[in-house]
């Protein structure tokens, strides 16, 4: 529960969210995302459980609210069809809004997503004020949660974010680390970028000099 955590936690919640991340790009079964959902959100005491004794559910803007089964083999064809459909649908949009918020904070240092996890009382100062936690309610969308860990680490450790972190404008990946060749490109992508930028640049005319092609961080 909220009281019981303090500092630890702070070390944890870039962990749980790119594990989020990474795990939908990599294409996550049903079973690791539950897995997830228990063991960073629940278990974590990151999110307060509901009132009620039904099933653990998720929420995300457009999607509704999506039930967790434990086993999906239990429900009848049909049934578990529209459940895997469901679930498939409301992480795949969770994971398009987190990644959209983080390139806006790599292009233009726009950090709204942190302001809004702040006034919506998603993030927690630590019992010894040197740190922020999140704190999540049953009915805080998924994306929500996800942007919350990725803000409670951005106000512990901000200088990652502003001048050591990657977004991958093709494939999303998420990169955490001082002199990245590229801000918008993962390695891949941008060594391809790279090799293009070499085939392409001759045949627009001798460059004087023989100047070499220059890595743009901010692309």
């Amino acid at each position: 529960m909220i009281g019981n955590q303090d500092i630890g936690d702070t070390l944890g919640t870039r962990t749980a969210a790119l594990a989020f991340m990474n795990g939908v790009s990599n294409g996550w079964y049903p079973g690791d995302f539950t897995d997830w959902h228990a063991r960073d959100l629940r278990a974590s005491g990151r999110l307060r459980p509901s009132c009620d004794e039904g099933p653990v559910d998720f929420v995300e803007p457009g999607v509704g609210r999506v039930s967790l089964v434990d086993d999906l083999s239990d429900l009848p064809l049909r049934a578990r069809l529209e459940t895997m459909a469901r679930l498939f649908l409301g992480v795949v949009s969770a994971h398009t809004r987190v990644l959209t918020a983080l390139r806006g904070l790599v292009a233009s240092h726009r950090v709204d997503f942190v302001q809004n996890a702040y006034h919506a009382g998603r993030l927690v100062r630590t019992r010894q004020e040197l740190g922020w936690y999140v704190a999540l309610g049953p009915d805080d969308a998924l994306s929500e949660c996800v942007l919350a860990l990725f803000a409670a680490d951005y106000l512990n450790h901000s200088e990652d974010y502003l001048h050591g972190m990657g977004v991958c404008r093709h494939c999303g990946r998420i990169r955490f680390g001082k002199g990245l060749r590229f801000r918008t490109l993962c390695d891949f992508h941008g060594s391809q970028w790279l090799a293009h930028q070499q085939r392409v640049l001759p045949s627009r005319g001798h460059i004087a000099g023989g100047a070499a092609v220059h890595t743009d961080t901010r692309l």
